[in-house]
């Protein structure tokens, strides 16, 4: 489940509806021809339409680097000017843990160890302070709410509340609780504590974020779109992505090493937070699986999926193991990329779909991006034009057309390989990745 909102597909861009789940589809019952098409309604897709932001927090990067903005970018408009964020950051939450308090009731310290049962007429145990995301845009609410440390004073959480349709909803719900609980490291959301009251369960993480990684992204699109000629000058926050590739790579790294190793299975620019201190978060595990090992990590036959990132063994339900997160992670690094090099999402996605644009742009609901490796390799080739026009620039230097070279972009494609052996170790990822902070 995604903590960002969407708006709605344009209604002439929009296949016929579907009797498929709003964010998630069992892919292997279709051919992959013309999935991309079938999904449309099945698929979160920020370029569509207009996304409000999340939550989450701050913190250190494992890579040790610290490119915090000023101010984090985002959409202007005052819904999210005036959202709420975490007051600490990530790594300092984790550090310290400091403990903090339910504000309704007997007021009791929340533990992360123990799921509170509250009573039907209890009411809901925070104080309540925006919507993060509604019924019909996710599986699951998201509450930006406030509890009280020690001293008194308000910390921020996400309180993502779970309804219980089902008892296999249930079980799920137990599920993402129990993978939470077992992780820590500091680009990965943090669970604090959980609750049930009536027929849901009530999921507190840390931080709460105004921005997703899309947003972050969206921003710098607008200011490509206004760029032309070889003398490009690179949006100011271009610098600061070139961290996220190397400390996105730990997380997934520390998530498939652990002894008994996690698949995230929607990897996703949605999935992952930007906070207000600039630090990026892998978030969002409810579709997860935790193994026993990595050799049960190797599974096959149907699986729910955000099938724009998916690979084809996820879609065709092939044996599939660990790196079906990496191809995933993949798709992500060449939006940003994309986006980095001057590019806007509009071009990327009419160069993979190959569709007509429609009003001007061709929404994304169209992007299956491992159907298409002919397109995303020469769309790689499109961006290597990009990267030498751009050293051109004043601002180049300090942006992203310095960061990035011919290396990054040939690691990218190898992550997004359509044969799982030929994809990187992460280590070698994290090896390219980490180099961006000194070119």
């Amino acid at each position: 489940m995604t903590y960002y909102p969407s708006g709605s597909i344009p209604r002439s861009l929009s296949p016929p509806p579907l009797n498929v789940q709003p964010n998630r589809l069992l892919p292997t019952d279709h051919n992959l021809k013309g999935v991309g098409r079938v999904t449309a309604t099945a698929v979160r897709t920020p370029e569509a339409r207009p996304r409000k932001t999340d939550k989450s927090s701050k913190d250190t990067k494992v890579s040790d680097r610290s490119d915090v903005p000023e101010q984090i970018p985002g959409r202007k408009d005052s819904e999210n000017a005036n959202r709420t964020t975490s007051t600490m950051s990530l790594l300092e939450f984790r550090k310290n843990r400091p403990a903090l308090f339910w504000v309704k009731g007997e007021k009791k310290e929340i533990k992360a160890e123990e799921t509170i049962k509250f009573p039907s007429n209890h009411g809901f145990p925070l104080i309540w302070r925006d919507t993060v995301t509604k019924r019909g845009e996710s599986k699951a609410i998201v509450q930006a709410a406030a509890c009280k440390n020690k001293d008194g004073v308000e910390e921020y959480l996400a309180v993502k509340v779970v309804s219980f349709d089902t008892s296999d909803a249930r079980d799920k719900a137990d599920e993402e609780v129990k993978t939470l609980k077992n992780i820590c490291h500091n680009h990965i959301i943090a669970f604090v504590g959980s609750y049930t009251l009536d027929d849901t369960l009530g999921i507190l993480l840390f931080p709460l974020a105004k921005y997703n990684l899309w947003t972050y992204m969206k921003t710098i699109c607008k200011h490509n779109r206004t760029q032309q000629g070889e003398d490009i000058t690179p949006h100011k926050y271009v610098a600061r992505l070139k961290g996220y590739f190397a400390c996105l790579c730990h997380a997934l790294l520390y998530l498939h090493e652990r002894e008994k190793p996690i698949k995230h299975r929607d990897i996703k620019p949605e999935n992952i937070l930007i906070d207000a201190f600039g630090t990026v978060i892998l978030t969002d595990f409810d579709i997860s699986k935790e193994y026993r090992s990595r050799e049960a990590a190797v599974t096959s036959g149907k699986t729910m999926c955000t099938v724009k990132y998916a690979p084809k063994e996820t879609l065709s339900g092939r044996n599939r193991d660990l790196d079906s997160d990496i191809f995933s992670l993949g798709c992500v690094f060449l939006e940003m990329a994309t986006v980095m090099l001057g590019e806007s999402f509009t071009n990327l996605y009419d160069h993979i779909s190959g569709q007509t644009p429609n009003g001007g742009q061709t929404p994304d609901i169209y992007v299956v991006y491992c159907e298409k490796s002919t397109e995303v390799n020469s769309w790689i080739e499109i961006l290597k034009v990009r990267m030498k026009k751009g050293t051109k620039g004043a601002a180049a230097s300090a942006s992203g057309f310095k960061a990035l070279d011919e290396n990054s972009l040939k690691m990218i494609l190898n992550m997004m390989s359509e044969k799982p052996k030929e994809r990187p170790r992460l280590r070698e990822v994290i090896k390219e990745f980490e180099q961006l902070g000194e070119k």
